[in-house]
Parts: C-alpha cells; sequence; structure tokens
C-alpha cells in the first residue's frame, strides 16, 4: 500500500491484478516438489503471479493457470489494454520451474 501511495503521489494512475498465487495447493513438501520438477529454481514457483505477461506490438500474452482467477485477470488486462488481442496461455506447469512468458522470451546478446 505505501508503495501504491508513493506512485499516485507522483501522478501515476495503479492498476493492480489479481494474484493467484494462494490457490496452489502446496500441500507437496519441498522433496516431493524437487523430485517432480528438478529444474526448478526455488520452492516458490511463479504460479499466479500474472503480472508476468508479455505485451509485443498489439497482442498481450497471458500467462494463465486454469484456475478460476485467470477469468478475472483476462477481463481486467482486457479493460486495461483497449486496443490489444490479448491471448492467455497455460503456463501451471512452467509456472513450477519459476518463471513464466515474460522470463522465457528473454535475450540475452553476449
Amino acid at each position: 500500500e505505501k508503495i501504491i501511495k508513493i506512485f499516485e503521489s507522483s501522478g501515476l494512475n495503479v492498476k493492480l491484478l489479481p494474484l493467484g498465487h494462494g490457490e496452489y495447493d502446496w500441500n507437496m513438501t519441498e522433496e516431493e516438489f524437487r523430485k517432480r520438477y528438478p529444474y526448478a529454481d526455488i520452492f516458490d514457483p511463479g504460479y499466479g503471479y500474472y503480472i508476468n505477461f508479455i505485451l509485443v506490438m498489439g497482442l498481450i500474452l497471458v500467462p494463465v493457470m486454469g484456475i478460476d482467477m485467470d477469468v478475472k485477470v483476462i477481463q481486467t488486462i482486457k479493460r486495461l489494454y483497449l486496443n490489444y488481442n490479448v491471448v492467455a496461455i497455460n503456463c501451471a506447469e512452467l509456472s513450477m520451474l519459476g518463471g513464466l512468458i515474460n522470463c522465457i522470451s528473454w535475450n540475452v546478446k553476449l
């Protein structure tokens, strides 16, 4: 809330996206998690972090998880980005590795 107030006091119009992180069934031990997802970054995956979408020209690719919150997120993004095509991509499994659409689309030039 403090950060939002700082942004708004600077004249920025803050819009929040819902978070679906808490909707994952976390009844898995870290050992079970590591066995199922051996290449995961950490034992706190990106599940439900919808903000990790990517905007490319007139297209927005939005990670969805196959949960009820997905509908609210897609509606919110469509309302905020009226002139964009919004495409939902199921990233539930990808999220377990620690990143989502924006993360996997980075290009690194060496």
